[in-house]
């Protein structure tokens, strides 16, 4: 074997002349002497052309400027070798900054960017001698964990299978004594025991083999006075034949020899939980089972609790490691599958680890209820379960955020989706994946406090410490309910206090799922984000942009593209709180979208809801204007009226983007009382006259269980006919009641003299286009009214409101509704 050492900074080479003559004298001598000398060469110091490769095995150095060129240089290395040897290239890692590699025969088996991707401590690989077989790869963490994972791989390797050896960062830390013996007896390392602290390492040896032709290894111990590392070390020359031929691919895991490690390419640690979980799939027309392994063991599986149609669940108690429930639910055939998935999760202690996956069809009857219970065990991704997909996951009860071991994947073209595999070391606690956290402590919510200033009481002694989780569900009734799998998209502006005050508000609503809200955060800025992830939502990085509008057009296409099964999203806009029945609302009207397409969105927010004109909570309204700031958006409409930006959303929502012939007669559903409270300082805004006007002095509700009334008879049809019945067993107000407000004698109409009462009054209107009749008749009732701003909240000329404690209609002369007025009443006219 012919190895040349490279670059090591060791003593000058001994000359050429001297080791002929030694070689005279003793050829055994001299053979032996050549290793020592070579191995110790500079590159930058090499004897000459021909000497410079080392021979272990009395072959000639092949030279590329000779007629056999055809042998050409592999791994990069200077010399090519002869036909029969391999060309391999080893570098040990340098710090914690270069990583490690190993290339035979021009394969890079451990590199950055190669077929196993090196970690801090010692990489090995272990292979045949004759090159039949895998490769099987493994890194032992020696600087955080002990040697016994690594003793125990050791110890699986076959007699006469090579190994190879480069360290990284540090390898000594915790190497025991016995694993740096069962390098040198097992393998015939010399140098072993002068690995310290932070040193570097190269081996090549073989098992059993005391004088193996492939060995070689160097050591460069950590020398404190030299620097904070020790040098890298870097070999490259020729070996007797080496085949790699069958070296893992990309992603591809062999399995290892200890069954410990469930296929693996790391061992893991002693408090670790080795776990292998793929999906069902189909192969070549037959389905492959699923599979779940935990610690070397299959537990689901070909002939162990063979699992069937659904979602198939393992829990596992992660400090023994054992395995507490094995089951699988049929969730294509039953909702009452669903209901059992959902209460082995419940019934599973806190803490416990839940592993998952999916065969044949899974989607068609998991319920809202399966669905929560799994991102109660940190799912991030079962929502997005459709139709065949398949699906693998290994979570955590009570874990606040997404697990990072999940994967989904859609159905290829009608057919199947492809197989899905998550593998590796869990640990006793998971951490959510990067952006999702919600801590059980307040370390982040600390570090964020220090870090950035103007927070007040947010970031007070006394608050710096109080979690930020949200609010169980507390209504069962709505378990299921999909409003809970609905993304919200967060559009912030400028105003990081206000945006907290919106995320305060969410974490308030009851049965919230912080993975379901998205923030778009414009640009790239830390404070924003480190705020989104603050309280477990989801950041999305958006294009900066000069207006606002544009930004949360920005935000509603980012939101349907990282959802892509969900049909609807709620829009929330800036310096907004959401009440505490906001998703309660949303679960009663949202379903009035799925039966009625002339429904065009729904908003939580009235914009005639103030304290004098709103008050009745169960009370829902359609209306013709769409008022925006909470509201639920279809895909469909989407796609159809709003994608294009410049044919929309050139202003504000209050100057209302869903109109125009292309709204198509449809209409927006709205409630008596806001479920929404706006709340702003003073702005520069060009909208600042109609912000005083439109904003202030509005009616909320504090309530999280309020009940819709009659939310069925916001159907088309089915309103149609309640507001004809309500005109015709109206009482009308004539002339008499808004006479002294009109001729500007009074500021308001006269009070009512009963509650619970539906009165009507009816006025003339010349064209479409005349407001100013109903304006004024606006004012005085309290309602919103500008001048340059049309009046809001009509239906079919139409305007209906909540009065002291009495249901209101402004009927124009244009209205369908007109004719129930009856002949002998006089419509209100201007004064003269």
């Amino acid at each position: 074997m012919r190895l040349k050492l490279i670059a090591c900074g060791r003593r000058k080479g001994i000359s050429v002349v001297k080791i002929i003559l030694i070689s005279l004298i003793l050829l055994l001598v001299y053979q032996w002497y050549t290793f020592t000398r070579d191995a110790t060469t500079t590159h930058q110091e090499l004897p000459d052309k021909t000497d410079n490769v080392l021979k272990f095995d009395g072959g000639d150095a092949v030279e590329t400027d000779k007629k056999d060129e055809e042998v050409v240089p592999k791994c990069g290395n200077q010399n090519a070798c002869k036909a029969k040897e391999t060309s391999i290239h080893l570098k040990s890692g340098y710090s914690n900054k270069l990583s490690p590699s190993v290339c035979i025969d021009d394969k890079y088996i451990i590199a950055e960017d190669g077929s196993y991707h090196p970690s801090r401590g010692m990489n090995i690989a272990a292979f045949e001698e004759s090159g039949q077989g895998d490769v099987t790869m493994a890194t032992f963490d020696l600087y955080e964990y002990d040697s016994q994972q690594m003793i125990l791989f050791l110890k699986s390797v076959k007699d006469r299978q090579i190994l190879v050896v480069v360290t990284y960062d540090d390898a000594a830390n915790q190497l025991s004594n016995e694993a740096r013996k069962i390098f040198m007896d097992d393998f015939g390392s010399t140098l072993i025991s002068k690995l310290n602290y932070r040193g570097n390492w190269i081996f090549i040896g073989q098992k059993g083999v005391p004088e193996s032709p492939y060995h070689y290894e160097e050591v460069y111990p950590f020398n404190k006075e030299e620097g904070e590392w020790a040098k890298q070390i870097e070999i490259e020359g020729c070996t007797p034949p080496i085949s790699v031929e069958q070296n893992p691919k990309d992603n591809d895991v062999v399995e290892m020899q200890s069954t410990l490690q469930c296929g693996l390419t790391k061992v893991c640690s002693v408090s670790s939980i080795a776990v292998r979980v793929h999906s069902g799939y189909f192969e070549k027309k037959n389905k492959i089972l699923p599979s779940i392994c935990v610690n070397g063991d299959v537990v689901l599986g070909t002939n162990v609790h063979t699992p069937g149609r659904g979602i198939s669940l393992v829990i596992v108690n992660p400090t023994t490691k054992a395995i507490e429930k094995i089951a699988t639910f049929d969730t294509y055939e039953s909702e009452l599958e669903s209901s059992k998935l959902a209460k082995m999760i419940e019934s599973a202690s806190d803490g416990s680890i839940v592993i998952g996956t999916t065969y044949d069809e899974a989607s068609h009857q998991l319920t809202y209820e399966a669905k929560n219970a799994l991102i109660s065990a940190g799912s991030g991704e079962i929502h997005n379960l459709d139709y065949r997909s398949s699906w693998a996951f290994i979570g955590q009860k009570g874990l606040l955020g997404a697990t990072p071991y999940e994967k989904i994947a859609d159905r290829e073209d009608l057919g199947w989706a492809p197989k899905v595999e998550v593998m590796a070391c869990i640990p006793q606690v998971i951490k959510p994946a990067e952006g999702t956290q919600v801590l059980p402590n307040n370390k982040r919510r600390e570090v964020f406090c220090k870090q950035y200033e103007g927070y007040g009481d947010f970031c007070s002694e006394e608050n710096v410490k109080k979690l930020l989780r949200p609010t169980p569900l507390d209504d069962e009734s709505l378990k299921n309910n999909p409003v809970f799998s609905t993304p919200i998209v967060v559009v912030p502006g400028v105003d990081l206090n206000a945006l907290r005050r919106t995320f305060d508000s969410l974490l308030k609503v009851p049965g919230l799922n912080p993975q379901m809200v998205m923030v778009g955060n414009d640009g790239d800025f830390a404070e924003p984000i480190s705020l989104t992830q603050l309280y477990g939502f989801r950041s999305e990085k958006l294009q900066v942009t000069t207006k606002y509008q544009y930004h949360m057009h920005k935000a509603i296409a980012a939101a349907f593209v990282r959802f892509p099964r969900n049909q609807y999203v709620i829009v929330l806009e800036e310096q907004l709180e959401v009440s505490p029945d906001f998703l309660n609302y949303f679960a009663q009207t949202l379903p009035l979208m799925d039966k009625d397409d002339s429904i065009i969105s729904i908003s939580a927010w009235n914009s005639n809801g103030y304290l004098t004109t709103s008050g009745d909570t169960g009370a829902l309204y359609r209306t013709e204007n769409f008022p925006g700031l909470g509201w639920v958006l279809r895909r469909s409409v989407w796609n159809e009226m709003l994608r294009q930006l410049g044919q929309c959303c050139d202003a504000r929502v209050w100057h209302e983007w869903l109109t125009g012939e292309s709204r198509k007669g449809r209409e927006m559903i709205v409630p008596d009382v806001s479920r929404l409270t706006w709340f702003s300082k003073d702005t520069l805004s060009p909208d600042q006259d109609f912000i005083d006007v439109y904003f202030a002095n509005r009616r909320s509700v504090s309530d999280s269980k309020l009940k819709l009334r009659d939310v069925g008879h916001l159907v088309k049809d089915e309103y149609e006919k309640e507001i004809s019945l309500l005109v015709e067993d109206s009482v009308t107000l004539d002339s008499s009641y808004t006479e002294s407000c009109l001729q500007g004698e009074t500021n308001q109409v006269a009070k009512l003299d009963s509650e619970g009462e539906v009165y009507a009054i009816f006025y003339e209107e010349k064209d479409a286009n005349d407001q100013h009749l109903l304006k004024r008749l606006c004012k005085c009732f309290g309602l919103f009214s500008m001048e340059n701003y049309g009046v809001k909240g009509m239906h079919k000329g139409m305007l209906r409101f909540h009065y002291q404690g009495n249901q209101v209609m402004l009927i124009s002369s244009r209205s369908p509704y007109y004719t129930k007025k009856g002949k002998d009443i006089k419509a209100i006219q201007i004064p003269s």
